[in-house]
Parts: structure tokens; C-alpha cells; sequence
């Protein structure tokens, strides 16, 4: 694939999620929080599977597209909607505490990318941190949850 067309096919989750995303959190209310970052979690991973199937880049981008539409008004605000206001500075905490495991997972992606020589396995790296981050936060916020 020549270097321009799958730079535009890759790029193109900005477009769907730039479209999207005021259409999707118009809908976002307390009650939805946890099923849009449930789905933003489901839609980047199945984003990053379709990357080892034979179908285009860009249904993989759309995905991701998806993902970022649904989950970012989602995690930014489910810390207050999920706690009571006596914890959200907890709840938030904790949400700087994974969006920090990011920091750690770029240089692990990279060392992977470089030892293996494939960049899925860069993204098979991303997709352990996204299922890492979920299995931190279920339990963390049923605790935190009055």
C-alpha cells in the first residue's frame, strides 16, 4: 500500500471520530457512562483484532474512530458520575493512574515493535494495556461506588 494512502486510511478515525462525537455525547447521561466506556473498550479492541484480518485499514480506523467518539466524553466524566462527590477526587485519581500506563506502554510498544520486527505485535502491547486498564478499573470503582 503506497505510503500516502494508508496514511490516509489510518488517519481517518479523526475524521469518524470528529463527526461522531457530538452526536454520541448529546446522548451521554450518568445512567449511560458505563455502558459508552464499556463499548469505547470493546470498539478499540476489535479495532486492533481487524488489524490481523484481511479487511481494509480503514474499517480498523473507523473502529478506532468509534472508540475514541464513545469513550472519551465517557471517561472524562465517569468519575463524577459514578461517585459520590466525596470520592470523585478519588475516581479521578484513579483515571490519571491508568491514562499514565500509557507513559510506561509507548517505550514497551516500541521495544516490541523493534525486537519482533511486526507492528501487530505493537498493537497486540496496546491491547493487553486496554484489557489491563478495564481489569484495574471494574473492580476499583465497585469498591468506591456507595
Amino acid at each position: 500500500m503506497a505510503l500516502a494512502k494508508a496514511s490516509s486510511a489510518i488517519g481517518s478515525y479523526a475524521l469518524v471520530a470528529f463527526i461522531l462525537k457530538p452526536i454520541l455525547s448529546s446522548f451521554l447521561t450518568r445512567d449511560r457512562a458505563t455502558l459508552y466506556v464499556t463499548a469505547a473498550t470493546a470498539a478499540a479492541l476489535v479495532s486492533i483484532a481487524l488489524l490481523f484480518i484481511a479487511v481494509p485499514p480503514i474499517i480498523s480506523a473507523a473502529f478506532m474512530g468509534i472508540s475514541l467518539a464513545l469513550g472519551m466524553p465517557a471517561f472524562l466524566s465517569l468519575p463524577s458520575y459514578l461517585l459520590p462527590a466525596s470520592q470523585a477526587g478519588q475516581g479521578y485519581g484513579l483515571y490519571q493512574l491508568l491514562y499514565s500506563l500509557g507513559f510506561l506502554a509507548q517505550p514497551v510498544v516500541g521495544l516490541v515493535v523493534d525486537r519482533t520486527r511486526e507492528y501487530s505485535m505493537g498493537f497486540v502491547v496496546v491491547a493487553f494495556y486496554t484489557v489491563l486498564g478495564l481489569g484495574v478499573l471494574v473492580p476499583a470503582v465497585r469498591r468506591l461506588r456507595p
